[in-house]
């Protein structure tokens, strides 16, 4: 699986490590680690602010990935209209040609396809993001899957 997700330095910026790492206790960066261990601090790190600044926001819509991948056209114009924002025929159709094959940079993807591409891992591999993913306190819950917990426990 390829593994080009640019991080912005998020390891590297004082910031982020005072606000959000120290300040929680989270994992520090390790730029030692192999590239998807990186991505998985990566999100465990985006998903714990998120969460942390959502749960500050008490009317923010909260939606996840493999809810969106469902039915991206549906699930899209029902939030665009939850937020109170137009939901066009244009965007329809750009949703719709976007759920093609695809690769790196490029905008496509099939999206029934996604929510399971992590299965595609080698299990050493999942049980090493699984413990990644674990230090963050807002993953807790997704790692709390079936599926999950036989890949670490």
């Amino acid at each position: 699986m390829e593994l080009d997700m640019h991080m912005g330095g998020l390891g590297y910026r004082d910031d982020i490590r005072l606000e959000y790492i120290e300040r929680h206790h989270l994992p520090a960066w390790n730029e030692d680690a192999p590239r998807l261990l990186q991505v998985a601090w990566a999100v465990g790190l985006m998903m714990h602010v998120m969460r942390l600044h959502a749960s500050a926001h008490p009317g923010w819509r909260i939606v996840s990935h493999e809810a969106l991948c469902m039915d991206p056209p549906a699930r899209l114009a029902e939030l665009a209209r939850s937020v109170k924002l137009d939901w066009s025929e244009h965007a329809d159709e750009r949703v719709r040609a976007s759920n093609a094959p695809g690769t790196g940079y490029q905008t496509k993807r099939l999206a029934a396809q996604l929510p399971a591409k992590w299965r595609t891992l080698p299990p050493s591999d999942v049980r090493a993001v699984v413990e990644v993913l674990a230090q963050f306190p807002e993953m807790a819950r997704w790692l709390e899957t079936p599926e999950l917990s036989e890949a670490h426990g």
